[in-house]
């Protein structure tokens, strides 16, 4: 398979819906699009496109150079509410799953999402150097980008998001830390608007063949991700509900720009 890279949602997105008349190609997608798309202004959305499955959902990690003076979550939160404009905090796009997920932390203590010093990066492949040099003071991510950073010894993790500590990255969660607050990022395949209704039937089928070998249960316990399958109609009235769940949030937050 090849991969095409959009710098931005609705790129991506926008490029995928030009393909016409093709049944070899999908877009993966997940929290970060639907805001990505908002937040860049685009009426593009993605329930216009054939939605196939929802396959995963991966914890968020909070993570600090191994010199960060911050020992644990509330050592950084004390910060930011002190002062959250000196706290540089590096994540995903703007309106993504990262910057809602330090959005959602800074409201229990009183700290709007505006009052943040967010600074968007295209992934965490960008931010994890940024990371362990020092020039944000802690960066969020899926804990799979950070995990092999954490076990050479460049990267502490304050907090994971997860219910459960992980197998895949050593820190504790936000529950362990007095914080009641989960949370994570999804992945689901869409497909293009115009496949056939037999190509998409086949799709689904294809998807959840996967989802039962043990290939696949075997990725899901190696990167600690939470098998939160949905496939066919279960994964379209999913999706509907979610996209506007997270347009809510980010009206909510005044994230709009």
């Amino acid at each position: 398979y090849t991969v095409t890279y959009k710098t931005n949602a609705p790129l991506g997105l926008g490029y995928f819906y030009d393909q016409k008349g093709r049944n070899d190609i999908f877009a993966i997608t997940g929290f970060a699009m639907p805001g990505g798309l908002a937040t860049n202004g685009s009426k593009l959305t993605i329930t216009t496109a054939n939605a196939i499955a929802g396959v995963m959902r991966e914890a968020e990690a909070f993570a600090v150079p191994t010199s960060s003076k911050y020992r644990t979550i509330n050592d950084l939160l004390d910060d930011i509410k002190a002062n959250p404009k000196t706290v540089a905090i590096g994540g995903g796009n703007y309106g993504g799953v990262d910057h809602v997920t330090i959005a959602t932390l800074a409201a229990t203590i009183g700290v709007k999402a505006t009052d943040l010093n967010y600074i968007p990066y295209s992934g965490g492949g960008t931010l994890t150097p940024d990371v362990i040099g020092g020039r944000v003071a802690v960066g969020i991510s899926g804990t799979s980008e950070f995990s092999s950073y954490v076990s050479a010894g460049k990267m502490r993790i304050l907090a994971v998001t997860s219910p459960k500590p992980l197998s895949t990255i050593k820190g504790k969660t936000l529950i362990q830390q007095g914080i009641n607050l989960t949370f994570g990022n999804w992945r689901g395949i869409l497909a293009p608007a115009d496949l056939s209704a037999a190509d998409h039937l086949n799709f689904i089928k294809v998807m959840d063949t996967v989802h039962e070998t043990q290939s696949w249960k075997d990725v899901l316990v190696a990167k600690s991700w939470i098998d939160e399958y949905r496939s066919g109609a279960a994964f379209t009235t999913w999706l509907e509900k979610e996209n506007k769940s997270i347009l809510k949030v980010l009206t909510d937050f005044k994230l709009f720009k």
